[in-house]
């Protein structure tokens, strides 16, 4: 059952009384059309960003986070497999791994590199640095330029389409990745039931999302600056999230609200932005405009979730 949350600009939203979980009537939205080359770059304060290229440097810090955090739940799974005396051959670690609970990609983690596909991976930052990290990192995404942009430009492995079971190639993925993405599709579970499918028992998924029941959310209001209408099409709870991915046999590891990097000059966009003004900021910020700092509203949260065996 749901009830009536919040009117922003004019349309009216809804939440689920039992998860929190909150959405629009969004059946006329046509994403194919709405993810061109203006999503990137433009002065629409209705639409995208005003230049998401201009936030590279600060991604790149963002990244290496999250790439960290990874890493490490990654490095713990084979841990747990490797035997404990250190003296023993590289051999004996791989046979124990392969011995063990561990998943397939997991236990060969020691032959090659891991897996890494990042669904809606926009221009294709992530999965640059998930390659230069070490992954066999891939990419998928809806925009045909953001797509171009990630093959042309940075020469990643990254092809156009949705995060559907025929969209998604080459699996199985040691670790799948949606940042910022779960709040653009059309139907969050089956999303994720197709991303459960292609990472072996063991593997990882882990995605950020906006808390609509999060402090500042809730003093915000209609003004909450995730409330970006039309491309944000759910607003998920902690609770909502969980309930989803354990839906499709992902159990939830880890959870936590990430620091993330940002410049200047986009913070004050966002304000302006969340206070209906165009999207212009004065040329005397110079440098400073371009420096990024960490920051954090409490209100974004990352969850880690481990496939479960079956």
């Amino acid at each position: 059952m749901f009830d009536h949350l919040v009117v922003v600009r004019g349309t009216h939203i809804y939440r689920c009384l039992g998860c929190g979980l909150a959405t629009w009537d969004w059946t006329a939205f046509d994403c194919a059309e709405f993810y061109d080359q203006s999503y990137w770059k433009s002065a629409d304060v209705d639409k995208g960003y005003a230049d998401y290229f201009a936030l590279a440097e600060a991604l790149a810090s963002t990244n290496k986070m999250r790439l960290a955090w990874i890493t490490r739940r990654l490095g713990r799974l084979i841990d747990r497999a490797r035997p404990r005396n250190n003296e023993e051959p590289r051999a004996s670690a791989r046979a124990a791994l392969r011995s063990s609970n561990a998943c397939k990609s997991t236990r060969d983690y020691l032959d090659r590199r891991p897996s890494l596909l990042d669904v809606g991976c926009g221009p294709g930052f992530f999965v640059q640095a998930a390659a230069n990290a070490g992954f066999a990192a891939a990419g998928v995404e809806v925009s045909e330029f953001a797509v171009n942009f990630a093959r042309e430009r940075l020469g990643q492995n990254v092809w156009q389409g949705q995060a559907r079971s025929s969209d998604l190639r080459s699996g199985p993925y040691d670790v799948v990745t949606l940042w910022d993405v779960l709040e653009h599709v059309a139907d969050p579970r089956d999303t994720l039931a197709a991303l459960a499918e292609v990472i072996p028992a063991g593997g990882l998924l882990a995605l950020s999302t906006g808390d609509v029941s999060s402090l500042v959310a809730r003093l915000s209001g209609a003004r909450w600056h995730l409330f970006t209408l039309p491309e944000h099409l759910w607003f998920f709870t902690p609770g909502s999230l969980r309930r989803l991915l354990r839906r499709v046999g992902l159990e939830p590891v880890a959870c936590r609200y990430e620091i993330c990097w940002y410049p200047v000059r986009y913070l004050i966009e966002r304000v302006a932005a969340m206070c209906g003004c165009r999207r212009v900021v004065s040329p005397r910020l110079g440098a400073l405009g371009k420096l990024a700092v960490p920051v954090t509203l409490a209100d974004i949260i990352t969850i880690l979730a481990r496939k479960r065996p079956r």
